[in-house]
């Protein structure tokens, strides 16, 4: 009887969740603009228990991408960083410089994170407030992006997202029309392509209009759900916990 109950309670335990080793880049970057010249520098700490193997950033301007050094591993609270001077446009004004960090677990497996930041001349109050709902699901799920138009006037944006590598959607980079002090909620759908159960994410969408940009920051997590052989989690530890009352109810009878 005794190893029939160690079974059970086997079986149970498998059905709770479990917790484990995790890897959390913390980044920054820092833009300085010397006349036609942007000098960025990159620190990523790894707020982790857990190293970081293959560790390299990529940098995003309009229309230019710039592969970063790659570093072997970063372990935790140890830091990556890199450099990168870019030579600006005649036409940069208030641009969105975007950052991915790829890494990888001590199995290989993929993961990326995510900055963003404006980067102009000018500061200026934009017309244009945005705002994204976190949002948590297992396999796919819909994405509100709510915007507001401050002036008195109509105002021409385009959006588009920058998303993490794990996720994926079908959203296009777009262009509408907000009417004086009016707002509107974007719906876009996310489907979760590689992350992992228990995962976090940043994402970002990337306004700009009447000469200016604005980054949405928005946060995704990824549940583990409940189901485990087909069967819903809860259902199966009530199913469980019934067999193994139903057989100390059968020893009792026995005796």
């Amino acid at each position: 009887m005794t190893r029939r109950f160690a079974f059970f309670f086997c079986l149970i335990a498998l059905t709770l969740p479990a917790s484990a080793s995790f890897i959390s880049l913390q980044t920054e970057l820092r833009p300085i603009i010397d006349k036609q010249q942007l000098f960025i520098t990159v620190s990523a700490v790894n707020k982790g228990d857990e190293s970081a193997y293959n560790v390299w950033g990529e940098l995003r301007m309009p229309g230019k991408r710039f592969p970063l050094r790659k570093q072997a591993v970063v372990e935790p609270l140890a830091i990556y960083g890199a450099k990168q001077t870019i030579v600006l446009p005649d036409s940069f004004n208030n641009d969105p410089l975007l950052l991915t960090m790829h890494y990888q677990d001590a199995n290989q497996y993929p993961f990326s994170a995510l900055s963003a930041i404006v980067v102009g001349r000018e500061k200026r109050p934009s017309p244009l407030l945005g705002a994204i709902r976190p949002i948590s699901f297992v396999s796919a799920s819909e994405l509100s992006i709510a915007l507001k138009n401050q002036r008195g006037r109509p105002l021409e944006i385009g959006i588009e997202l920058f998303l993490p590598e794990e996720l994926t959607t079908d959203f296009q980079p777009t262009k509408l029309k907000l009417a004086p002090n009016a707002d509107r909620t974007i719906k876009v759908k996310l489907t979760n392509f590689s992350a992992l159960p228990g995962s976090s994410y940043q994402l970002f969408a990337v306004a700009q209009g009447a000469g200016q940009t604005i980054i949405i920051p928005g946060t995704i997590r990824i549940e583990a759900g409940n189901a485990i052989l087909g069967l819903d989690r809860t259902w199966l530890i009530i199913i469980l916990v019934g067999l193994g009352a139903f057989f100390l109810a059968a020893q009792i009878y026995k005796r």
